[in-house]
């Protein structure tokens, strides 16, 4: 890939976050689990070195079970996804 006339090496990853907990109050109980996944790359130019573009995305998955009288479950989910690109002056 070249990137302002750079030849780069890409290196990427991913990884994996699961969270898991359980609160429990005098009349009821409330349960959480959250995923989270990260990704990225990062373009290297092989010439020099320099970073020309870095790349992350994160994923969070979420779920909340509230268990009383009326229990209520509750999903969410959010990504974040960001690109920062080097510009030569």
């Amino acid at each position: 890939l070249k990137i302002h006339g750079r030849e780069c090496l890409k290196i990427s990853w991913t990884g994996t976050v699961i969270v898991e907990s359980k609160t429990i109050f005098k009349n009821s109980e409330r349960f959480t689990e959250d995923e989270s996944t990260i990704a990225g790359a990062l373009y290297v130019s092989i010439k020099d070195g320099l970073p020309m573009r870095l790349w992350l995305r994160h994923r969070k998955e979420s779920t909340m079970a509230l268990f009383e009288d009326d229990s209520e479950v509750v999903p969410s989910s959010t990504t974040t996804e960001t690109t920062l690109t080097f510009l030569p002056s």
